[in-house]
Parts: C-alpha cells; structure tokens; sequence
C-alpha cells in the first residue's frame, strides 16, 4: 500500500511548531507593556507609538533558497521573496511598509551570492517604497552547510489600512488573491518531491520550475483597492500552515469558509500532489493552493461577491470565496 509523503516525514512538523508558540506565550506577553497591542501569535506584532500604530514582523526565505540557487544561480528572487512576504505579514495588521532590514548567515560568506540577495531585496523595497536601512551579515560554519545561505528580514511599517474591530462575521464575503506558486512555504517537501521525481526520469518541466521559483506576491495593491471601495474585517496571508492553519488565525472558530473545501487546485499542486502522493488535507495544510491572500469584507444593501469582483482589475486576479458562514458541528 502506498504511504502518503506529509512535510513531517520530510523534517517539518507544523503542529510542533504551533505548540512551540503556545509553550512560549506567557513569557511573551510578560514583556508586553501598555503600548502593545493585538495579541501573541499574529503574523506580527503592533506596536502604539506616540500618534501612531506600528507594526513588525520578521520571517525567513528558509530551504527555499536551496532550490532558487541551484535553478537560477543566484539568490536575487528570494531577497524579493523576503521583502514581498515580510509586507504580506504587516499587511494583514493594517500595516503598510516604512523600512525593512535583512540578515545573511552563511558558513563563509560568498560575495555574489550574498549581493544578489541583498539586490533583490533594494528592488522590491523600491518597488512599495520601503527603505532597507540595514542588516547584518554572519559567518558561522559550525552551524551553516557549505554552499548554503539563511536569509532573514524585519520589517517595520505604519498601521494606515482600517479593518472592522468587530471582526469577521457571519456573511462576510472572502476574496482570494492567486498565489505566484508555492511562495516561499513547503519546499522541504517541494525539494523532496523534485527529487524523487527526477530519480524516476519525471522530473518538473520547465514551466513548473519557473513558478517554484518565482518570487513571492505582495498583495498591498489588492488590498488598497479593496479598502477604498469595502469595510475590511480581516485578512489572512497564506504562508506556513497552509489554507488550513492561516483562516484559524483570523476566523472565529464558530465559524468557517466551506469554499475551501471546493478549491481547484492550480497545475503545480497537481503535480506536487500526483508525484509526492500527498493527500489534501495535507495538501491545505502545507500549501497556499493557488490562494496567496485573502480578504474578508463586511457585505453592504449593494454589494454582492460578483459587483466586488467585477470592481477588481484583473491583473490583481482576484478570485471569490463565497461567504462566511457557520461552522456545522
């Protein structure tokens, strides 16, 4: 009988993860003073500063990283992976993007490699008006593989984006975002799966090795055009954990999305799905499955999910959710 492949087996386990976080947050929120706000286990933290709302984050590229510089080269899209989800985080918050700072650590430090990341990072800060105002740059081989490199950003930006305090509701409509591919979530597994694959005389087409490899979306235009036209009640950035972890961070558990249940999986799940014989609950919960953002909006007397979406330009590829609805127990 074959055995379903998960991203445990391949070294990664979600779930102890997430128990870390619960095992660390009294000693968290110890630290806390009355400026901070939100509670632990978002995507990143607020912060209340004079006038102002800020709001950090910091997150790695992590084995993706492995697999961009054996296909491309160099590391250049992952500084725009970086950047791009460190915004993502921020965003779901309310945050916009003020500066950003990154972090190297290498065995020994290879020039072209750590300048090709750092130019990837200028040109996607460029891109949303973000300054990098620094970094740092480690050596350590006792820790770090020949070859390899760790990439890590902080970001910092201001809260300017309104969402609802009430929160998601029961109708609430969703509209996802399409994701590049993978992102930067799953590649232990994704890395695991070529692998083998290739083994087998089938690996990936070119095609799918350009969106494995494809940087990171950001999704702050999406969410400008959302904010001017609807009321915000949350947002959800699909990274680690999937479909499935991500919606728990920002639905109430009484209620649900069943869409996801229904979601057509894009051509590089399938082959991820088919060639690794991963099951879909597994699939949803290591991987974005095509869905890189999601955007719950309070419904008004005139607007329904098809007047939402037709508003939309399609070059943002918005993609509808459905509603918000009771979760059946």
């Amino acid at each position: 009988m074959d055995t379903h492949l998960t991203y445990k087996t391949t070294g990664v386990d979600i779930d102890k993860g997430n128990t870390f976080v619960q095992n660390i947050k009294h000693d968290v929120e110890s630290t806390y003073d009355s400026n901070v706000l939100g509670h632990h286990g978002n995507f990143g933290g607020q912060y209340k500063y004079h006038d102002n709302v800020l709001v950090a984050s910091t997150d790695g590229v992590g084995t993706k990283g492995i697999l961009v510089k054996e296909y491309t080269g160099n590391y250049y899209n992952c500084g725009h992976d970086i950047v791009n989800h460190s915004i993502n985080d921020i965003l779901v918050q309310g945050g916009t993007p003020m500066f950003f700072l990154d972090y190297i650590a290498s065995g020994s430090i290879n020039l072209d490699d750590c300048t090709s990341f750092v130019k990837g990072c200028c040109d996607a800060c460029k891109q949303v008006g973000c300054s990098l105002l620094g970094g740092e740059t480690a050596e350590m081989p006792s820790v770090y593989k020949d070859g390899h490199m760790d990439m890590v950003g902080t970001i910092v930006g201001e809260k300017t984006i309104h969402i609802d305090l009430q929160g998601v509701h029961e109708g609430d409509i969703a509209i996802g975002f399409a994701s590049s591919g993978p992102q930067t979530n799953g590649y232990t597994l994704i890395r695991k799966i070529i692998h083998d694959a290739s083994l087998n005389s089938q690996p990936p087409s070119t095609q799918l090795m350009d969106v494995f490899t494809t940087p990171h979306s950001a999704f702050l235009e999406p969410v400008k055009h959302l904010e001017r036209i609807c009321i915000i009640t949350g947002m959800c950035h699909i990274t680690g954990g999937g479909l499935t972890e991500n919606l728990k961070r920002v639905i109430p558990s009484d209620l649900c999305l069943p869409s996801i249940n229904d979601i057509i999986l894009p051509d590089w799940c399938n082959w991820l799905q088919t060639h690794g014989n991963i099951s879909i609950d597994e699939m949803k919960k290591v991987f974005n499955c095509g869905i890189g953002f999601i955007v719950f909006i309070r419904p008004s007397e005139l607007q329904t999910i098809n007047h939402v979406i037709q508003s939309i330009p399609d070059s943002l590829q918005p993609i509808p959710l459905g509603t918000v609805q009771k979760t059946n127990i």
